[in-house]
């Protein structure tokens, strides 16, 4: 189609209606200003429906984060107690395929493990207990399961008795009978971990989480008995370092 003129375009522009929403009549000018508001103003229904969706999203958002914020748990703490040692023998015996030295004793290890948490509680299983003279791993044990109440403690104590003379390396047994014969104390690392998981609700968002306390530089005295056997003692309380999986780098 030509226009004779810039005028009859316009003319011819102004004629053209654009239904934006026949079932509600709600008909506006192809050049007409607000055509599309105007339109919603007669249908506020719309708009509040939509008022009502970004509501309901920035609801659900907030408590979400409220949940994970009163869900996410501190990590446990252990504190190292003491450590006895008795019938402590080193001893060399004749050439073997493993090694000459050998240590007996019975040990005993004392942990205040405490849950920090005020809404969750914890639940721990498969814990280790161990020993170790520097890099050597002297020994080591399971202890029971068991679970701590909110802001509760629990005094875990793992016993071992090495009836029969164990087998050690060289170095560490040349070592520590130095320690105890110059310094009069022998020092170990000691270490206490296993799985824990939180109640409630917290199994199903974080599931099981490894935990690792190591406590180092532990110096156990060396104590002559009556009866001439070697005993090591330790009762010094000290904060072990704590490693969670959950937290960890």
């Amino acid at each position: 189609m030509r226009y004779q003129s810039i005028s009859d375009m316009d003319e011819e522009l102004l004629k053209r209606e654009y239904d934006l929403d026949e079932d509600n009549g709600c008909t506006c000018n192809f050049l007409r200003h607000n055509c599309r508001d105007q339109c919603l103003n007669k249908f506020p229904w719309r708009r509040l429906l939509k008022s009502i969706l970004t509501l309901s999203i920035l609801m659900m958002l907030f408590f979400g984060m409220a949940l994970i914020i009163l869900l996410t748990p501190n990590q446990p703490t252990v504190e190292f107690k003491s450590m006895e040692v008795s019938n402590f023998t080193i001893s060399f015996s004749l050439p073997s395929p493993y090694s000459n030295w050998n240590m007996s004793a019975t040990w005993k290890t004392k942990f205040l493990v405490r849950n920090p948490n005020r809404r969750l509680q914890i639940s721990y299983s498969e814990i280790v207990t161990a020993v170790y003279y520097k890099k050597e791993r002297l020994w080591s044990a399971e202890v029971e399961s068991f679970c701590l109440e909110k802001e509760s403690e629990k005094t875990v104590v793992s016993t071992v008795e090495m009836r029969a003379p164990t087998a050690i390396e060289e170095k560490a047994a040349f070592e520590m009978e130095v320690d105890r014969f110059k310094a009069g104390a022998v020092e170990f690392n000691v270490e206490i971990g296993g799985k824990v998981w939180f109640k409630p609700g917290s199994k199903w968002m974080w599931g099981k989480q490894s935990v690792m306390a190591k406590c180092e530089n532990v110096q156990a005295r060396v104590l002559v008995e009556k009866d001439g056997s070697i005993s090591l003692v330790e009762d010094g309380s000290r904060n072990c370092r704590v490693i969670f999986s959950l937290y960890k780098s």
